[in-house]
C-alpha cells in the first residue's frame, strides 16, 4: 500500500488555546500544526476529512469556531533543508555537506 499523496489540512482561525484543544481531541490523527499569523493549519492524512469533519461539528456545539478545509501535495519537508544549506569548511580539510 503507498502512501497518500496529498494532505488534508484543516485551517482554523481562532486563538491557540482554542486550537490546541481541537488538536488534542481530533487525537493521534493530527500529524502536526502550523501557526502564522493567527491561523491554524492542522495536517491529517488523505482520507481522515469526513471521519474529522463528524468530530469537529461535535467539538463546535461547545464552543464555536470556523474551519476550512484544502488539500495540500505532501513534500519531503525533512528534506527541503538540503536545498539551502551551505557547505562548513573546516581547517581546509574537513567540509560538512548533505547526504
Amino acid at each position: 500500500m503507498s502512501l497518500p499523496e496529498y494532505f488534508d489540512v484543516l485551517n482554523i482561525n481562532d486563538n491557540n488555546e482554542n486550537v490546541d484543544m481541537v488538536q488534542s481531541l481530533l487525537g493521534a490523527d493530527c500529524l502536526g500544526t502550523y501557526f502564522k499569523n493567527g491561523a491554524a493549519k492542522l495536517y491529517f492524512n488523505d482520507g481522515k476529512k469526513n471521519d474529522i469533519e463528524i468530530l469537529l461539528q461535535e467539538i463546535c456545539t461547545d464552543f464555536p469556531f470556523h474551519w476550512n478545509w484544502e488539500k495540500q501535495k505532501k513534500e519531503d519537508w525533512h528534506l527541503a533543508w538540503k536545498d539551502n544549506f551551505e557547505p562548513v569548511v573546516i581547517d581546509e580539510k574537513l567540509a560538512v555537506i548533505p547526504n
